[in-house]
This record gives structure tokens, C-alpha cells and sequence, in this order.
């Protein structure tokens, strides 16, 4: 049990209520966007089934990927970068600033991903910047990751006896104790994982405002010197032209860090006495993103980044990414982070569904709300569905869904209608969407991550139609008997 004085829990209450009422829209749609986004490199590879899958790329391949880019560049590019294929994302692609390809086993370019359009694109941006601007979304959003952490605190000073009444559940109640418990409840239950996704969101949201600031009062206003100082400097190389030996530094790695497993590869300055390549590794049970190995173009170690063993705070702020997408420790973490994911974005709509259910009477705004929290994953599922046939469609599509069902559930002023109708359509557009992809990519999602998402989109919308069939059965009225029956 917490203790504090009640004034404090007056002006920790009056707060909290305040942030959450202000902040609950923007929150719900972060929250609800992270959740799924936590299987993005599952969308990435759902939306192009077609794209070829393979364990390894030789080094040859590698070479082969990088000189068919080279040919298709019109200028000599600062920096060619080349994925291999990994557990999490068995594709090869090689890219420069401003093309991007996927490549087969040989190291052939085969097709342009779809990193602009499609609904992984989509919704990546949406969690990343609210599809404004990027560099003003991404700050938006880590302001949104200050504010839930300071609900998330306020909320425990607020309700001091939060933690004793941890598995107090009151659903027989009425409708606003329910939403209570249940708010209070999950909110305890994740509370360290909502306190991990604020901090980490506010970190990766706010890292070039801290930079600014940072500069002029640390590093004479010089921002890449503070930017060596947080991630590490590039090293200097002067150097004689020559042809990158990428299978020397693939083996050189192998000595230098036998445990390491190459996520890409960046060949640095091209062409130029200041050619170099970085191998940029994940290294097994840390969390940091990667380590990024440094080799000179005939294949000799030169140094490593130290973003896994060098100082605290770099190790720290490299491993921001992995821990607040879930990219770590395979599928059981990722089901992980949806379960959490799912408990935080239900506890950001409950506040405003507390919030609502005090008030003296129903007005517009409790179905404008209940609009806006199924409308949302209903828009998420139409441009899910579009993007299968039109991939450049998937941003319009949701926020015209999201948009049309607001305005309807504005002009319904039924909450209870526009929540019953909306989850009916949420249920049959995701069984649409899977039989949809089934028939459109047939020929290729007869196994793999496909057919799979496919059979849980499906699995989902028929187990929501299924509830909500009992739900309907439940609350009808009992039919008048005739005499005799």
C-alpha cells in the first residue's frame, strides 16, 4: 500500500484525469499502432508474398548485389547498404539513399520493396510520426511518451491503494465500475511495461531535441561532436582505391567475433580514398541493436563502435530500439509485447470510458469515443485490405475510414449502437481481409508467414463474430409464449 497525503491524492486525481481526458485519443491511437506493429517484418513480408526467402547471401551474391545498384545509380553514392537475410526477415535487399531493391539468392536485383506505400509503411509511419512531417511527428510522439509516463506515475500516487486492490474485479457492477477495475487493474498488472514503453518512446521520440539542446551548452553548438560522443565516430580512413574484399571481412568478423550474426552491410564512401566497410551485428543475449564492425576495403579489421561494450550510456541508448519494438528473444517476446501492448491500449480508451460514464447524461461525444475506438482498428483493417490491390492507397484508406466512421457515429448519438455496429464490422472485415490476401496471393501463400497471417486475421474475425453472436443471444428479449407451448 502507498501512502500520501490526501492532498497530494487530490492534486495527483485532479491530474491525472486531466492528462488522460487531454491525451487519451492521440495515446489510444500510439498505443494501438505500436501493438501492431510489434509484427511489422510479418506485414513487411504478408503484403509481397511473392518475394523469395533464403537462409544465406554468399559473399559473392553480396558483391554481385552491390555492383547491380552501382550500375543503377546515376551519381557515385555515399553509402551502399546490403541486407542479408536473417531469422526475423529471411529477404535480401541492397539499397542507397535512393534506391532500394530486393535481390534473389544470387544477389539479382528482383523488385522494389515497398517501403513507401503498402500497409507495414503505413502503419510504421503512423506510430513513428502520426503521418505528419517527420521530424515534427516523431517529436509529437515523444512528448505523447512524457505524458504517459507522467499518467502512469500520477495514477499510482492517485490511487494509493492500488496495488493491495491488484485482482479486485467488479464486473458485476455497473458499467463504470467495470470500466474502473478493469482500467486500474491492467494498469497495475503493466505497469512496468507501460513505465519501459513511455521512457523508451520518449527517448527515441525527443533524441534530436536533446541534441540541439545539448550542443550549444556542451559542444560549441557542433552536433555531430555529440553525436560521436552518444553512438561512437566514424574512423578516419585515407587509403588506396581498391576493390572492396567483402568475403576477407566476413571471415575477419568471424575471428574478431565469432558470435556475431551480420544484419547489413554498409559499404562507406565508395570509390574514394575514404572507403571503408561497416558489418553491423546483432550479438547474442544483449540488447543492444547491433555492434557495428569496421574493415578497410582489403578486408582488415580496423575497430569496432562500442555500442556493446563501451561506455554505459552508449550501450544504453543503442539498445533503446529492441526494447521498446520487442525486437529481441523471438516470437514468445513479441506475443508478449501484443499482450501488454493490447492491456496499455485498453487502459488509455478505459480512462476516457471512466471519464464519460460520470458524467450526468450521454451527449455526442460517448459515440463520437466509441467511434473512435473501434473506428480505429476498423480503419487499420480497410487499408490492410485496400493495400492488397492498391498498395499506394493504405494512408488515405485509414484515415478516410477513421474519418467516415467518426462523422457517423457523431450523427448515430447512440454509443451503445455505434460500439455494437462497429465491432460487427470489425470482425467481418478482418475475415474478408484474410480470404481476400488467400484468394489474391493464392499461388504464394500456400505456406509461410502468409498463410499464416492469414489464419489468425481469420481466426480473430471469427471469433469476434462468434462473441458477439452469444452477446446478441444473451440480450434479447425472451419471445412471448402462446398458450400451450
Amino acid at each position: 500500500m502507498l501512502y500520501a497525503s490526501k492532498q497530494l491524492i487530490k492534486q495527483m486525481l485532479h491530474a491525472h484525469k486531466w492528462m488522460g481526458v487531454s491525451l487519451g485519443a492521440g495515446l489510444y491511437l500510439i498505443c494501438l499502432s505500436g501493438t501492431v506493429l510489434v509484427f511489422g517484418h510479418e506485414f513487411e513480408r504478408w503484403q509481397q508474398p511473392h518475394i523469395d526467402e533464403f537462409d544465406t547471401l554468399s559473399p559473392r551474391a553480396i558483391d554481385n548485389a552491390r555492383q547491380q545498384i552501382l550500375q543503377r545509380s546515376d551519381t557515385s553514392p555515399e553509402t551502399i547498404w546490403v541486407m542479408p537475410p536473417t531469422d526475423g526477415m529471411p529477404r535480401a535487399h541492397v539499397a542507397t539513399a535512393e534506391h532500394e531493391w530486393f535481390t534473389d539468392s544470387a544477389g539479382n536485383l528482383t523488385e522494389v520493396p515497398l517501403e513507401e506505400a503498402g500497409f507495414a509503411a503505413m502503419l510504421r509511419h503512423l506510430h513513428y510520426y502520426l503521418h505528419l512531417p517527420e521530424n515534427f511527428g516523431m517529436i509529437i510522439v515523444g512528448i505523447f511518451g512524457v505524458m504517459l509516463l507522467g499518467l502512469a506515475l500520477s495514477g499510482v500516487l492517485a490511487h494509493p491503494a492500488i496495488i493491495k486492490d491488484a485482482f479486485k474485479l467488479r464486473l458485476e457492477q455497473s458499467y463504470r465500475l467495470q470500466q474502473t477495475d478493469i482500467h486500474n487493474r491492467l494498469s497495475v498488472w503493466s505497469l512496468p511495461f507501460s513505465l519501459m514503453i513511455a521512457l523508451t518512446g520518449a527517448y527515441i521520440g525527443l533524441i534530436s531535441v536533446m541534441v540541439v539542446v545539448a550542443a550549444p551548452l556542451l559542444y560549441n553548438n557542433d552536433l555531430t561532436a555529440i553525436m560521436d560522443a552518444v553512438y561512437g565516430a566514424d574512423p578516419i580512413m585515407d587509403g588506396e582505391i581498391s576493390p572492396f574484399d567483402t568475403r576477407r571481412a566476413l571471415d575477419e568478423l568471424r575471428r574478431v567475433a565469432p558470435e556475431a550474426e551480420p544484419i547489413y552491410l554498409a559499404y562507406q564512401h565508395p570509390g574514394s580514398r575514404k572507403q571503408f566497410l561497416e558489418i553491423a551485428a546483432t550479438l547474442p543475449g544483449r540488447l543492444t541493436y547491433s555492434e557495428i564492425y569496421r574493415f578497410n576495403s582489403a578486408g582488415d579489421y580496423v575497430n569496432h563502435q562500442g555500442l556493446s561494450d563501451g561506455p554505459v550510456a552508449r550501450v544504453v541508448a543503442y539498445s533503446v530500439y529492441r526494447l521498446h519494438f520487442g525486437q529481441f528473444g523471438g516470437f514468445g517476446v513479441k506475443l508478449l509485447y501484443v499482450v501488454f501492448g493490447l492491456a496499455l491500449t485498453v487502459v488509455c480508451a478505459g480512462g476516457i470510458n471512466i471519464w464519460l460514464a460520470k458524467r450526468k447524461r450521454e451527449t455526442r461525444i460517448n459515440s463520437a469515443w466509441a467511434a473512435l475506438v473501434w473506428g480505429t482498428p476498423l480503419g487499420l483493417s480497410g487499408s490492410a485490405l485496400l493495400s492488397v490491390f492498391v498498395p499506394t492507397l493504405a494512408t488515405g484508406t485509414f484515415w478516410g475510414i477513421t474519418a467516415l466512421v467518426l462523422v457517423a457515429g457523431i450523427v448515430t448519438n447512440c454509443a451503445t449502437k455505434v460500439r455494437a455496429s462497429l465491432q460487427w464490422l470489425l470482425s467481418a472485415s478482418l475475415v474478408t481481409l484474410a480470404l481476400a490476401h488467400l484468394w489474391y496471393t493464392e499461388a504464394h501463400t500456400t505456406a509461410g508467414i502468409g498463410l499464416a497471417v492469414d489464419l489468425i486475421l481469420l481466426l480473430v474475425g471469427l471469433t469476434g463474430v462468434w462473441l458477439l453472436s452469444r452477446q446478441a443471444v444473451i440480450d434479447s428479449p425472451e419471445p412471448n409464449l402462446l398458450p400451450g407451448d
